[in-house]
């Protein structure tokens, strides 16, 4: 997995290097009523998704002004930071559990 230092190469990530793909296709997977679709559906759905979430970070890489992105810089860290440290959580608990 890629080494996400600060917003901006989780962005570049998310845009050319299928983030978006990965994000997009765990969101969908929460979702009951997406699992009830037709394949044809869901693969529309989620390529569709999938180019809308690319081209937001894209979007906000190319015209959010760098002073901005480095205030959201420490902000992404920490929700970053407890996303990773709860989901190791939930590994370790997996893992340990009787």
């Amino acid at each position: 997995m890629e080494n996400f230092t600060d917003i901006a190469s989780f962005s570049n990530w998310m845009v050319y290097s299928g983030g978006a793909i990965l994000f997009v296709s765990w969101l969908l997977d929460q979702i009951p009523a997406f699992g009830n679709l037709a394949s044809n559906a869901k693969r529309y759905i989620a390529m569709a998704a999938s180019a809308l979430v690319a081209l937001g970070f894209y979007a906000a890489l190319t015209y959010l002004p760098v002073d901005t992105i480095t205030m959201l810089d420490p902000w992404f860290k920490i929700v970053l930071g407890v996303i990773l440290a709860y989901g190791g959580g939930q590994v370790y608990h997996a893992l340990t559990k009787k």
